[in-house]
């Protein structure tokens, strides 16, 4: 979340009235040297979890390879392995007794290893589903100056709280909404504080407000002190918790505001409540505190807010151009506060999964992690200070023009070269999972601009070679699939593209060093929609939601391409789009990193997937998944068939 230094101002692009909402599982070329985890261990790892196992493990087999029973053997793991992928062929029938390859038992090992990973890997899938539906369990709270001149921002609370709850439920399909309302005024006036306890019963809370008259206020400063100590008192219980401040003026005190606030207690709070101590509530209940702007006067009040909290981040402010844009704002707060919640998940969930060991499916539990000391300098290194590097690249080749979803079911091809690079001695950026460097690559005249990208947790398991390579398929594949689309899209619709990436191994150094390369692309950077199923309506691009449709529909449901984060820039063919860092849902949940969240994924995308009319004009079919009442338009609006 940006600090509160930072104003946002609310979109409005939208009408409320009808509008919107590594694994380190290394990629399994289950080649005959491979194994999910050794079947010997295989019970003592899933002890708790004898649902996990195969139903064959007690099975007393001939040794015969050609033998019925043990073909047959074969035929039911391989047809469990469908029905745990979604497959839409099943065949249970014994395949024919092999003449060249692994042997039929060497096939049953590997298949009964793979059957317990898909198993475990499904289980955690749904876990941390589960965790992350629970970040759309939300309080909200309204704390709202009640004085003379807030009667319209009263108002707004009170007309468009309907429209709220429906534009947040569009967007996060298990929403559970409840609202509080803490009013304050001043303290010579007769009903200082007003207060409604959080509640799930919308229609009650729009009557309580109705019944609210904006009066009172004899000095310019207000008791914003007794607000915020009411707010601090709510049971707040909900994963996400989100207080929303409306107020034109400053609390007492001459230290929050300038000396033209007229303040009948210049020295402080009357009642000796201090801004520190309800921060510190605040903070200690995790609740993330919005500031609504109105005007100049609450700036200084604000500054010093943020500075005594102890993460300044969790103030957040945005600027109101009128009372019309209260609860477009208020509904921002509460998508930001959401996908806040879900991307914590998702990031922590990663790195446990990179942390694995290869031949495990289940963490250990001395297994530990910790992040890598680096510091931000956003300043362009002077690169003739920085040497010269000699390195191994590694790169994935894209697939021919056979059968597209046939050939995404097999591991790409990979080839290595050397190379000569720079890279900057600080990050000048980081994400949830990796920190970025600047970077030359000097194998060209004249050299290339680069930035190079390297996981920014330490400890076992983690920053191998295998990790970065897994990546660097999931985006070739994405880049393919991208080139097809284009193709076969409409005239007119913006061109996509990947950037093309790949794995620098440099082995100079006292310690191996991995990371991925790929070209520096400039412009605002946006996030279009996630592997969770966030879709941005406030930046919505038609085109990049119908590509992640159209990828589930050309691999035959084999496959979706999600997490589109990119820019838009001017080509000179027209305006297009450039991405970078995708994820893949895959049936396979054994390939393409912890971000590949399986058939549950892809159905998550779809639960909040209103088809547009590139969807329509490339013939793209609706999931069961999708809501059945609606269509997209280009501006990421809704409007109601």
């Amino acid at each position: 979340m940006a600090s509160s230094g930072n104003n946002r101002t609310p979109h409005r692009n939208r009408s409320f009235n009808d509008d919107d909402i590594e694994n380190r599982i290394r990629r399994r070329e289950y080649s005959e040297r491979e194994t999910y985890i050794p079947s010997s261990n295989a019970a003592q790892h899933f002890q708790t979890r004898p649902d996990m196992l195969p139903n064959f493990s007690q099975m007393q087999l001939n040794d015969d390879d050609t033998s019925s029973q043990t073909r047959q053997h074969l035929a039911e793991l391989q047809a469990e392995i469908a029905e745990e992928e979604d497959s839409a062929t099943i065949v249970r029938s014994p395949p024919p007794a092999p003449r060249h390859g692994p042997s039929t038992r060497e096939q049953i090992r590997k298949s009964e290893e793979k059957l317990v990973f898909i198993r475990a890997r499904k289980n955690e899938i749904t876990q941390l589903f589960e965790t992350m539906k629970r970040s759309q369990t939300v309080d909200l709270c309204f704390l709202i100056d009640c004085t003379g001149s807030m009667d319209p921002y009263i108002a707004q609370v009170k007309t468009k709280i309907d429209n709220l709850v429906e534009h947040c439920k569009m967007t996060f399909a298990d929403l559970v909404l409840k609202v509080a309302f803490v009013g304050y005024r001043d303290h010579d006036d007769e009903e200082r504080i007003i207060s409604l306890p959080f509640t799930g019963d919308i229609a009650y809370f729009k009557s309580f407000v109705s019944k609210i008259r904006a009066d009172g206020g004899g000095d310019a400063a207000e008791d914003v002190f007794g607000g915020l100590e009411k707010a601090g008192e709510l049971q707040w219980s909900a994963p996400t918790r989100i207080l929303f401040h409306v107020a034109d003026a400053p609390c007492h005190g001459r230290q929050y505001h300038d000396a033209s606030v007229l303040d009948y207690y210049p020295n402080g709070d009357p009642r000796s409540l201090n801004a520190k101590d309800l921060l510190k509530i605040l903070e200690d209940k995790n609740v993330k505190y919005w500031f609504a702007k109105l005007t100049d006067k609450t700036d200084k009040m604000i500054i010093e807010f943020t500075r005594l909290m102890r993460m300044p981040t969790m103030l957040q402010q945005v600027k109101l151009q009128s009372a019309e844009d209260l609860m477009f704002a208020v509904a921002d707060s509460v998508s930001s506060s959401i996908r806040d919640m879900e991307t914590t998940t998702l990031a922590a969930a990663a790195v446990d999964a990179f942390s694995r060991d290869y031949n495990t499916v289940v963490q250990r539990p001395g297994a530990t992690r910790k992040l890598k000391e680096f510091a931000i300098c956003e300043i362009i290194p002077d690169w003739s200070l920085i040497s010269v590097e000699n390195a191994y690249l590694f790169r994935k080749k894209l697939p021919g023009n056979m059968n597209l979803a046939d050939s995404l079911k097999e591991p790409l091809k990979e080839e290595c070269r050397k190379r000569r690079i720079q890279i900057a001695t600080q990050p000048f950026a980081k994400g949830t999972q990796r920190i970025v460097y600047y970077g030359i690559d000097c194998t060209y005249d004249p050299s290339k601009k680069v930035v190079f990208k390297e996981f920014k947790y330490l400890g076992e398991g983690l920053n191998k070679l295998a990790s970065y390579k897994e990546q660097m398929e999931v985006q070739s594949i994405s880049a393919f699939l991208a080139l097809e689309f284009n193709k076969q899209k409409p005239r007119g619709i913006k061109d996509i593209s990947f950037t093309k990436v790949v794995v620098i191994s440099l082995r100079d150094r006292s310690k191996p060093f991995y990371c991925s390369q790929e070209p520096l692309i400039e412009g605002p950077y946006v996030k279009y929609n996630s592997n969770n199923g966030f879709v941005n309506k406030d930046e919505y691009a038609a085109s990049l939601n119908a590509f992640s449709h159209w990828t589930y529909q050309v691999t035959d449901g084999y496959l979706m391409v999600v997490d589109l984060q990119g820019v838009k820039i001017t080509s000179p063919t027209g305006p297009k789009f450039t991405l970078t860092d995708p994820a893949l849902h895959c049936k396979d949940v054994t390939r393409f990193c912890s971000t590949n969240l399986g058939p549950a994924g892809m159905h998550r995308f779809f639960r909040t997937h209103h088809c547009n009319s590139i969807c329509k004009a490339m013939n793209l079919q609706p999931h069961r998944h999708q809501p059945k009442s609606s269509t997209m338009t280009e501006q990421g609006t809704f409007a109601l068939v």
